[in-house]
């Protein structure tokens, strides 16, 4: 007896007949577990390309660096082409817009919510034209870029309770790139468009961490040093949000450094690294 079409089936590209495609809700099982497969495998892509690319630009002068003043290794590069990494992610810039996209996705999960992952579109595309919202020309998050990209996650524009703002899984590159420049107008009418007044203005509370967190031992561990670890950050900011979510986003905000801390303490961590900048 035929039975449906199952993530078991072999991949053996032969056009499934009628009875493994019956529309069932077994066959719905079957595209939606595929369908998480390609979202875990292109989310942990992006995340790995990020932690690469963190850990493999150096500071450059004149023509040939980024926004930021930076390039890729020599050694990274040398990398990508034994290993043929092109096969994976395509040329250096798409390897850039996978990185551009884990980037995103670190940002949501530990500073807006890990809840909100779900929201995110299927395609890198989406991804990272969203990433742009936060990080102009992969500039530093400003406040306005962290609320710009939050209201989008949050702020309801159609009727209904799940999916019904602006990013949701389905959004294309082309809804993104238009949004994005309906986000920053250019030209004369730039300097004329309004700005959206901060109604977060009385500081409620400072958070400090311990100096040590950016210290480690001689070989570049945290096992022999008490101070707190950047886990330990990641965890004490989300249930912040989270926190903060239960009295209202609309009421109370929380303005975290983590991007930058964590950046401070992988250079920490790599005493050498500091030596190519």
């Amino acid at each position: 007896m035929t039975q449906i079409y199952s993530v078991n089936h072999a991949l053996d590209y032969q056009v499934p007949t009628k009875e493994e495609v019956l529309l069932t809700a077994e066959l719905a099982a079957t595209v939606r577990e595929f369908g998480k497969i390609k979202r875990d495998a292109l989310h942990h892509l992006c995340v790995i390309a990020y932690g690469i690319r963190r850990q493999n630009l150096k500071k450059v002068t004149g023509r040939g660096g980024n926004q930021r003043g930076e390039a890729y290794k020599d050694e990274f590069r040398a990398w990508y082409e034994q290993y043929k990494i092109i096969d994976v992610y395509g040329s250096l810039s798409g390897f850039t817009q996978y990185a551009m996209a884990g980037r995103l996705l670190t940002y949501t999960r530990w500073q807006v919510g890990e809840r909100h992952l779900a929201q995110l579109p299927s395609s890198l595309g989406a991804l990272y034209g969203l990433s742009k919202t936060v990080w102009h020309q992969g500039k530093e998050a400003t406040d306005d870029s962290r609320k710009a990209y939050k209201d989008l996650l949050v702020t309801p524009v159609r009727d209904g309770s799940t999916n019904n703002a602006f990013i949701h899984p389905a959004m294309t590159i082309a809804d993104v790139d238009a949004k994005i420049e309906a986000l920053q107008p250019t030209g004369s009418n730039a300097n004329k468009a309004p700005k959206d007044k901060d109604e977060m203005t009385i500081s409620l509370a400072t958070i400090k961490i311990h100096k040590d967190l950016y210290k480690f031992n001689r070989s570049g561990t945290k096992r022999t040093i008490s101070g707190p670890k950047i886990d330990e950050v990641r965890v004490l900011v989300e249930k912040i949000n989270a926190l903060l979510l239960e009295y209202g986003d609309e009421k109370f905000v929380l303005k975290s450094n983590l991007e930058e801390i964590e950046e401070k303490y992988d250079n920490s961590g790599l005493p050498d690294f500091a030596k190519n900048i």
